[in-house]
């Protein structure tokens, strides 16, 4: 369980990197005023809790979408 939690971690954390890539170049190309930046996905892994793992269930930490937009 520790080295899928890990695995997990390591993706968000890779994600949150490439990320900001992409809003410093926005930012040094003066387009970040003018751009909407929308971030969704599929729903989560249960990472161990209820000694589950994958998305097989129905639980509330497996089943919530993520979904945020920012812009002006």
């Amino acid at each position: 369980m520790k080295t899928h939690r890990r695995e997990y971690y390591a993706i968000i954390t890779h994600l949150d990197a490439q990320i900001g890539r992409v809003l410093q170049k926005l930012e040094e190309n003066g387009q970040r005023d003018n751009t909407y930046i929308v971030f969704t996905a599929d729903h989560g892994l249960s990472v161990g809790h209820h000694g589950l793992i994958g998305k097989q269930n129905m639980y509330d930490h497996s089943i919530r979408v993520p979904f945020a937009i920012a812009g002006s």
